[in-house]
Parts: structure tokens; C-alpha cells; sequence
């Protein structure tokens, strides 16, 4: 089974200690990224390798509630985990990097297994590549909101 890879970035005009903050606040997810519609930490620190989190995303044909595993990260600069869905295997990836003055965030998913290789079970990766999108510009907006209100904005 060939493994599937998508990847996506943004560019978010707050720093990045804002974006990191946003976006390491598990169990506010649901309140900015429009595709998960629940999100709880189920470690006191997730951000470390071994540390658990359960999200679900929902896209218009199918939800999908994962546990994923923690296993590298840096908090402010990268994040990686794993989790699995009927079969298939899911390996996401987010860095955030310091550009003139704002936040590059890039993410990526690879996933591999059974499932992966028949697209009408799985999520194609058109729409993998959608679904990423969405959740960086939504990230985007959060930090460059929450910016504001920090007075942060680059």
C-alpha cells in the first residue's frame, strides 16, 4: 500500500509565542477550527513526546474520532503525533517558524495502511489538502485575532 502525503502553510502575521499559544490550547480547538468538533487534552502536558490527546474531525461525509500520541515535540517550533482510523495510519506534523517578524506554519499528514489506499473509505487527498488548508487559515485567524487583543500584531 503506496502511503498518502499532503502538506500545507500559512502565513500568519502574529509572532510566534501567540500562535504557539493558540494552537497548544487543545481543548479550545473546536472554538476556532470550523473541522473539529471536539478536542480534550488526556495528559496534564500533551505537548511532549507520549503525551495523549483525543479530536474529532468532521468533514461533510464522515466524522472521525482519533487519539493521537504525541511523539516529537518542541513546543513553539514543532509538533508530531500519530493516530489511527479503521485501519489507517496517520502521522501529522506542524512546525511553526519565525518569518520577518510573523509565524510560517506548515503542516503535513502521511497516512499509510488499508484504508488509506481505498479513497472512499479514507479522505482523499484533495480533500486532506482542504481540510489542512482550512485548519491553518482558521489557526491564522485566532492568532491574528487573539494578536489584537494582546497588542501583538506584526
Amino acid at each position: 500500500m503506496t502511503p498518502t502525503f499532503v502538506s500545507e502553510s500559512v502565513e500568519i502575521h502574529a509572532r510566534p509565542q501567540v500562535v504557539w499559544l493558540v494552537f497548544s490550547e487543545i481543548d479550545k480547538w473546536p472554538a476556532w477550527n470550523p473541522i473539529c468538533v471536539e478536542a480534550i487534552s488526556l495528559d496534564e502536558e500533551p505537548w511532549r513526546a507520549e503525551g495523549r490527546f483525543d479530536f474529532t474531525l468532521a468533514t461533510e461525509e464522515r466524522t472521525y474520532a482519533l487519539t493521537a500520541k504525541v511523539v516529537q515535540a518542541i513546543p513553539g517550533r514543532m509538533v508530531r503525533w500519530l493516530c489511527g482510523w479503521r485501519g489507517m495510519a496517520g502521522d501529522f506534523e506542524f512546525s511553526f517558524e519565525p518569518f520577518d517578524g510573523r509565524t510560517r506554519v506548515s503542516a503535513s499528514e502521511q497516512r499509510s495502511g488499508f484504508v488509506s489506499s481505498f479513497l472512499r473509505l479514507g479522505i482523499p487527498p484533495y480533500q486532506a489538502e482542504k481540510l489542512l488548508r482550512v485548519w491553518l487559515e482558521s489557526l491564522g485567524r485566532e492568532a491574528e485575532r487573539r494578536a489584537r487583543e494582546l497588542r501583538e500584531v506584526v
